[in-house]
């Protein structure tokens, strides 16, 4: 009998036994499948979690592209939409400056790049802003500027950018820019050349005598022009908030009398230059001169300078004579600016109706008989000059709060100026100004060349393309030049250096 009971205790054992394997197995089966099923389903989440997270982007790109708000995209959303942006070209403009004053760069912005005008002032996006500085202030859109400036209302510049756009910009921050942005014009040339004091400064490093200021130089220019009889000098007014160009604000002097008093210099500050006697054709062309040349900046950090590569002249209405016969046609004589009502009356014959007074340099020099020699050496001084000035004032460029901040965001900026030079008889060059908005209204051959200088700009730049990444950028320039021709590349200078 307990040989039978241990049989079936054996027995039961093995039962039990080959119970627990199938078990065990069953389990293991169990949790294998539940595994498998487990990393399927994740997988599918993960490809559809990643497939909405590529909807969303593209979705929210889209709803920027549109130029609805999107202030809560993360900051790889951004990137993103810069990629994106890159697929189709800029076409948002908010215009700041009078219409009237930038016809041609207007004209040629919407006609010809196909840009829209949006208002900024409203909250909506924008891709390029013209004229922000210093006309981006209270009722800063063209349209409000244009019609305030017909009835008489237009609000003063806003040079120190407190109000309206400019001040919702700065409160903004530039380096929060998007880098698809454009705004014109970079900052920093009433700090520097466009202020006629300050480019004064900058002159004296070339040439000490290219010209006094005053208060500070009173007893200097006093000596000198007691020490040249019969010398004129050119006085020029001139202040940081003020923009004093076309002969305004200046006039002919020969005589310490014509100074301004002591009482008047407690609160203006002035210029003075002694007068070069400009180079002088034959017959009609017998006319003082000055030869204006159109410069861009297109980067500030680095530093990217050009000149464009066709000049045109303005000449005076009245013919040199070496003994005018009055103090009107005297001053006339001197003044190369054909704008002058004045003169009007004492302008001599042909070329009375002014149109005819502004040609192209290369036109110039074959109707006067202007050798190749004289040219070329007025050109070479004219261009090193400006080549000199621009480099003096980097440090100011590249330390301005808007610059820097454009430089970080990757966005970009552009000026648009317009550098007036004398030209000796000699062929020798020297500066009259640099003039920071040159209107954008000059008729006949000055016009044809001021719209052709734009226009390549425009397309330089690439403003009828896909944004381009900040490393592209000066290449893309390069190649796409034109008759723009580099004055200064910071670039080149390092890999020169290297």
């Amino acid at each position: 009998m307990k040989s039978d009971n241990n049989t079936e205790k054996k027995n039961d054992y093995s039962f039990v036994a080959g119970d627990r394997a199938i078990f065990i197995r069953c389990l293991l089966f169990f949790i294998l499948l539940i595994s498998f099923c487990t990393i399927f389903m994740d997988q599918n989440n993960l490809i559809l979690i990643q497939t909405s997270r590529v909807t969303t982007v593209n979705n929210n790109i889209n709803i920027r592209w549109q130029g609805e708000e999107n202030d809560d995209a993360s900051h790889g959303q951004q990137e993103d939409n810069v990629s994106i942006q890159q697929q189709g070209r800029r076409t948002k403009l908010h215009v700041c400056w009078n219409r009237k004053r930038s016809r041609h760069a207007y004209q040629i912005l919407t006609e010809e790049f196909a840009f829209d005008e949006v208002d900024a002032t409203k909250g909506e996006s924008w891709d390029l802003i013209f004229g922000g500085y210093p006309w981006c202030g209270n009722g800063s859109n063209g349209v409000v500027a244009d019609e305030e400036k017909d009835n008489g209302q237009h609000q003063p510049d806003d040079y120190l950018m407190q109000t309206g756009l400019n001040k919702h910009l700065l409160k903004q921050g530039f380096h929060n820019l998007e880098p698809h942005q454009v705004y014109f014009p970079c900052m920093g040339c009433p700090s520097t050349f466009c202020n006629k004091e300050r480019l004064c400064y900058l002159q004296r490093k070339i040439d000490p005598e290219s010209c006094y200021l005053l208060p500070q130089d009173y007893d200097k220019i006093v000596q000198k022009m007691n020490s040249t009889k019969k010398k004129s000098f050119v006085l020029k007014h001139d202040s940081s908030t003020s923009a004093v160009h076309s002969g305004q604000g200046v006039k002919m002097i020969d005589s310490i009398d014509q100074l301004p008093s002591k009482e008047e210099l407690l609160t203006q500050n002035y210029l003075v230059q002694p007068f070069q006697r400009s180079y002088l054709g034959k017959g009609s062309y017998r006319r003082t001169t000055e030869v204006r040349y159109y410069v861009t900046i297109t980067s500030v950090t680095p530093l990217r300078v050009y000149y464009f590569n066709q000049q045109w002249m303005p000449m005076s209405s009245t013919m040199w004579l070496d003994d005018p016969p009055s103090e009107l046609y005297k001053r006339c004589m001197q003044d190369s600016h054909v704008y002058k009502a004045e003169c009007k009356s004492v302008a001599t014959r042909h070329m009375e109706d002014g149109e005819s007074r502004r040609m192209r340099f290369t036109e110039y020099q074959n109707q006067t008989g202007m050798s190749d020699k004289i040219a070329r050496r007025f050109h070479h001084q004219a261009t090193r000059t400006m080549a000199r000035i621009f480099e003096a004032s980097l440090p100011v460029l590249q330390n301005n709060t808007i610059n820097r901040g454009i430089t970080s965001a990757g966005a970009s900026c552009f000026s648009f100026m317009r550098a007036d030079f004398g030209i000796s008889q000699k062929g020798n060059a020297f500066l009259y100004e640099i003039n920071e908005f040159p209107y954008g209204t000059e008729p006949k051959t000055a016009g044809e060349v001021q719209q052709q200088a734009y226009r390549e700009l425009f397309a330089m730049i690439g403003l009828d393309v896909a944004p381009l990444s900040v490393e592209d950028r000066a290449d893309y320039e390069a190649e796409h030049a034109g008759n723009w021709t580099r004055l200064i590349d910071e670039e080149d200078d390092e890999s020169e250096e290297e």
